[in-house]
């Protein structure tokens, strides 16, 4: 009997990286297997094969032929005894058209052409995937007040990188100006300096170089609205980001809307005495009512 195996050897599943195959070849049986022994592998959609680092037998793969991702080499060109096992390693880029996971399928053929052996890899892309989510803190916003907003950047469950080149983009409605911060957290702390903070009256933004897996970012700041403010106060912040070694930007969003606590008060003034005559005393009734929401 024949055993075959193909695992992960080394590096890991990142885009732009190297990672090596290993696949194993083993007599198992009390007769020798006769060669050609041909190992047929399909390697995954969206790598690159680079022979330069690919060995069988601890020798460079020279003898070889590639047909689409489809890579085929003998592993001996003498019997293989039981007992015996003869290794080869396939070194292969990742390419950003490259899908998660790596499947990757390597079958043998004996000297008749018959298929003695077959493995498969699956191998997940190690990827971040973020999100951003905006809050408002102030619990009544009114008209020509202070309210304070919330960022929250961090790694969905499923993000297994760091991502690079972070960038967040928030510009408040019409009027709404900047009042106090921002002030920016990491937790857990972190060392990721530098940040590059810009801020303006109606304008806020933070660039940082990377943010690891575990780390979620906090920025807190306040805005001012105007006295004439009324309705929904919509405002929308943005966050880019790129994959390790792909230039490609990823963009999240999120919408922060609330409706602003407007205070409409109506005054109405009557007299309390329906009758009176020259010399009796008024009563006037003042009543407020507060028409807002």
């Amino acid at each position: 009997s024949t055993n075959f195996t193909k695992v992960l050897f080394s590096g890991n599943p990142v885009y732009g990286e190297n990672i090596s195959y290993q696949i194993c070849t083993t007599n198992n049986g009390t007769v020798q297997l006769n060669p050609p022994l041909t190992v047929v592998d399909n390697l995954p959609t969206g790598t690159t094969f680079i022979p330069g680092l690919s060995t069988v037998n601890n020798a460079p793969l020279l003898n070889y032929t590639l047909t689409g991702q489809q890579l085929s080499y003998d592993i001996t060109t003498s019997p293989l005894n039981p007992g015996e096992s003869i290794c080869s390693i396939i070194t292969v880029n990742i390419q950003n058209s490259a899908q998660s996971p790596l499947f990757n399928t390597a079958n043998l053929f004996n000297s008749t052409s018959n298929v003695v052996g077959s493995a498969q890899t699956g191998d997940n892309i190690r990827d971040p995937v973020l999100y951003i989510n905006k809050s408002i803190i102030t619990e009544y916003p009114v008209a020509g007040g202070i309210v304070s907003y919330r960022i929250e950047v961090g790694h969905e469950a499923n993000s297994t990188f760091k991502a690079y080149n972070l960038s967040i983009v928030d510009t408040p409605p019409t009027s709404v100006v900047l009042n106090e911060g921002p002030v920016v957290t990491f937790v857990p702390p972190d060392s990721l300096e530098p940040l590059v903070v810009n801020t303006s009256t109606t304008f806020l933004s933070v660039q940082f170089p990377d943010l690891p897996v575990g780390v979620t970012m906090y920025i807190d700041y306040k805005m001012e609205l105007p006295i004439t403010a009324s309705g929904d106060i919509i405002n929308t912040a943005t966050l880019t980001y790129n994959r390790p070694n792909d230039p490609t930007i990823i963009t999240r969003t999120d919408v922060e809307i609330f409706r602003l606590d407007n205070h409409s008060m109506e005054i109405t003034k009557k007299v309390n005495n329906k009758t009176f005559k020259i010399g009796d005393i008024v009563e006037w009734q003042l009543e407020y009512t507060n028409n807002g929401n």
